[in-house]
């Protein structure tokens, strides 16, 4: 799955899994070609300590895979 953060210029890719569909771990990378550094670590730091935020993508990505 795809996001953006506001006042990124990537766009990132985040794959999500779990063993038991209720423990969530991911992976996040670049999505296209490398960006900056600092803002992939801040991504990083968001998705660490926002709950909410990563939840909300939990949620995107098993929207889609409904659909």
């Amino acid at each position: 799955m795809t996001f953006t953060l506001a006042g990124h210029q990537s766009q990132y890719e985040i794959t999500l899994f779990s063993k038991n569909g209720k423990d969530w771990d991911y992976s996040l990378n670049f999505a296209g070609e490398s960006g900056i550094e600092e803002e992939f670590l801040k991504a990083d730091e968001l998705l660490e300590e926002d709950d909410d935020m990563f939840d909300a993508l939990v949620d995107a990505a098993m929207e889609s895979m409904a659909k």
